[in-house]
């Protein structure tokens, strides 16, 4: 299995503890996610998440729906949360949040992302053809909304 990684950083306007709020909050996943994914949750979500929250929800990836369970496997307010994928499409996905201060009132927000593709190879040649692609759009506009909805730093990334 080829595992894959995926890292994106941001400088957030908003103190650590409220950003971290913030994300402990499922709730929210609907404003940072892309419409193109049609994320709905088939369960509702706790308000807050801690270790051991279950989140079910189904998204939609070119065309095809896919159920998406995920459990948080770490939960270290306020720096830190993983949520893994017990259910959903890639062969694995663990999804580690981090955030630290970073000064002057403002959090980095950090995503780091281990996955792996299904189907082998042909999972391999999707990723480099079209999955890669997709994901720098989910996450591109991830960062955007978070700017928007939580404030960008002045000084950028």
């Amino acid at each position: 299995m080829e595992l894959y990684h995926l890292e994106r950083s941001q400088i957030l306007a908003l103190p650590l503890a409220e950003t971290f709020t913030f994300f402990a909050d499922p709730r929210h996943l609907n404003a940072i996610t892309p419409g193109f994914v049609h994320f709905k949750f088939l369960r509702d979500p706790p308000s807050v998440l801690q270790g051991g929250s279950v989140l079910l929800y189904r998204i939609r990836l070119f065309g095809v729906p896919f159920r998406w369970q995920s459990v948080i496997e770490v939960w270290d307010p306020p720096t830190r949360f993983v949520d893994l994928q017990v259910k959903g499409p890639y062969a694995y996905w663990r999804h580690i949040h981090e955030f630290e201060d970073a000064g002057e009132r403002r959090t980095r927000a950090r995503d780091r992302i281990d996955f792996a593709m299904p189907l082998g190879p042909l999972g391999g040649a999707a990723y480099r053809l079209f999955v890669a692609r997709m994901l720098a759009r989910i996450f591109d506009f991830r960062a955007q909304r978070l700017d928007s909805i939580l404030g960008a730093a002045a000084d950028g990334n």
